[in-house]
């Protein structure tokens, strides 16, 4: 048998550590979801949400009356929304990272923050949406609506926009690097600095559209029109043009 320890021989332990504090916590989740809403478009594409998930999803969203579509922060990834009437929801600052929105019924929503990176859009309406701020990065947009939308601040990088309209559609320090963008409708559209690079344009209407402090940067335009269009401060450094 050993001799007894004596009390003060034995270790004391660390402290526990101390609580995070409720500032720091609030700031590295705002910190986290800024960086998803920046970067979400560069991550692999996500997985379709698993059908049961979706049609219960479905479900939900379909049962709030109109007034009442409030979505927003929803985790929507992958999610199969297609033909809905969603009409005036709001989806601000929701993640629909690779959701499916083909021909659902979206006008007037809101999508203010929102991640829409990868979404397929194709044949959806949304007339009069908000999109500032949203990313749309790798979007597919096919005959889809986008008339009267406000797409400031919106990153549209790699996104494909084709036999869109976007008459008096909002572009303010829209990015839209390295987009497809054939046969759409920007009648009437507000151009204001943006900076447009390695765009592939064709069969585009300008018409009666302002631009203003935007710079296109080896871009490639065919057939496109910009009659009675106002353009200030406009630079072109355009690698190849057949308007």
């Amino acid at each position: 048998r050993g001799e007894p320890r004596d009390p003060q021989d034995t270790p004391t332990p660390d402290p526990a550590p101390a609580l995070m504090p409720a500032g720091t916590r609030e700031r590295m989740t705002v910190q986290i979801r800024q960086g998803y809403l920046h970067g979400a478009h560069l991550f692999d594409p996500a997985p379709p949400m698993p059908s049961f998930r979706s049609a219960k999803l479905r479900r939900q969203l379909a049962a709030a009356a109109p007034g009442e579509r409030d979505f927003r922060n929803m985790r929507l990834v992958g999610a199969d929304l297609s033909g809905m009437d969603l009409n005036g929801a709001d989806f601000s600052g929701a993640a629909l990272e690779d959701a499916n929105l083909e021909g659902a019924q979206l006008a007037n929503a809101n999508f203010n923050g929102a991640v829409l990176a990868r979404a397929r859009l194709a044949r959806a309406s949304l007339p009069n949406a908000t999109l500032r701020n949203t990313n749309l990065g790798g979007a597919q947009c096919e005959f889809a609506d986008l008339s009267g939308a406000d797409m400031s601040g919106a990153n549209c990088e790699k996104a494909r926009f084709v036999s869109c309209n976007m008459a008096n559609t909002t572009f303010d320090q829209t990015r839209l690097g390295e987009c497809e963008i054939s046969r759409c409708d920007f009648r009437g559209a507000d151009w204001h600095q943006v900076f447009l690079t390695k765009l592939r344009m064709s069969s585009i209407a300008f018409d009666g559209a302002s631009f203003r402090q935007v710079v296109w940067l080896e871009c490639t335009l065919a057939n496109v029109r910009f009659v009675n269009a106002s353009l200030v401060l406009l630079d072109l450094w355009i690698a190849d043009r057949r308007t």
